[in-house]
């Protein structure tokens, strides 16, 4: 499988002033994280609110800069500083979809107007191109191209969700990334949503960067899985692996909340308490391990590396319970 984005040791973080501090500190929102998406992949970055999954993916289209790190999209390397032309050319490549499709869209300009906004900025065909363009996007997305002349208030959130899919097609992207697309609307809306993006997939030859808190969602839609807490990714694998063999404490806790369609099951795994540290002063050694019930002396100061779980290059964690030299791997409870 050929990469299309290779992500190494990205950080993003961001200055604030204290007011018991001179100096200012940094919110490390994303604080060196290591991924790769290949073409025609679906990846899913999943966590809890607060943990970087979004400043992720704006810092891959560029909407927020990175603090260190590279990002390589086809070979080149977009994190360095570029120039109007190159964004430009970025922006034909890698589209973004917005968590909500009514503040996303311009509320004075008609549906039609909006998906055909990317191919006028980027010179692409005539009036009556750009206008056969924006009729099959519509209909590609499942909305009659008679709506193009409505406004963004005169369709339903589902519906909105979709004008924001066409927009992001309408420069036939390689890559796009999903900012919880699903996450404002009903859930059978959102399972409208997500086979349309998955026939869209296939019809577009797209791979997707897919942020999530969803599991459900995730599982669904996704190939391979990463895990972020505060700001690093704590394990990655593949999505049936993940689910039947969750490793990290965290990725445990998170399957565990999953609920059951079953009134009568019940629950029994203690459900994770506290609230996630400050990302403006991280705890040293593990950032999970003072919401961690296995947590012991070594995790208090070392911070564990992503290493593969028993050899399996393709799953790695971040734990010491499952490095190989604590002589012990870490067992889920039934």
């Amino acid at each position: 499988m050929n990469p299309l984005l290779e992500v190494k040791q990205l950080k993003v973080h961001f200055p604030v002033r204290l007011k018991s501090q001179f100096r200012p500190a940094y919110v490390r929102a994303v604080d060196g994280i290591d991924f790769t998406i290949y073409k025609g992949e679906t990846f899913g970055l999943v966590g809890e609110s607060g943990c970087g999954k979004t400043t992720t993916g704006k810092a891959i289209v560029k909407l927020v800069e990175p603090s260190a790190g590279r990002i390589f999209y086809d070979g080149k390397d977009i994190a360095r500083p570029m120039k109007r032309a190159e964004r430009k050319e970025l922006a034909r490549n890698v589209q973004f979809i917005f968590q909500d499709p009514f503040s996303s869209l311009d509320p004075r300009l008609t549906v039609g107007k909006i998906v055909e906004e990317p191919l006028i900025i980027h010179g692409l065909g005539d009036a009556e191109e750009r206008r056969k363009t924006v009729a099959k996007l519509l209909t590609d997305v499942g909305l009659s191209a008679d709506r193009a002349q409505s406004f963004p208030h005169e369709f339903s959130g589902g519906q909105r969700q979709r004008i924001g899919v066409a927009r992001a097609l309408a420069l036939n992207p390689s890559l796009i990334v999903c900012d919880e697309p699903v996450s404002a609307l009903d859930v059978s809306v959102q399972a409208q949503i997500l086979n349309l993006m998955k026939t869209l997939q296939d019809s577009y030859n797209l791979s997707y960067l897919f942020i999530s808190h969803n599991l459900a969602v995730v599982k669904h839609l996704c190939d391979r899985i990463a895990v972020m807490y505060l700001g690093k990714i704590v394990e990655l694998a593949g999505k049936q692996s993940l689910f039947e063999k969750p490793s990290h404490p965290y990725a445990e806790a998170l399957l565990a909340a999953i609920p059951l369609p079953d009134p009568e099951a019940l629950m029994h795994d203690e459900p994770l308490e506290g609230d996630m540290p400050s990302p403006i002063k991280p705890p040293p050694g593990c950032p999970f391990h003072t919401r961690c019930k296995y947590a012991f002396a070594r995790c208090r100061i070392d911070e564990p590396q992503l290493l593969p779980l028993d050899g399996d290059a393709d799953h790695l964690v971040a734990c010491h319970l499952c490095h190989p030299d604590t002589g012990t791997i870490h067992k889920i409870k039934k």
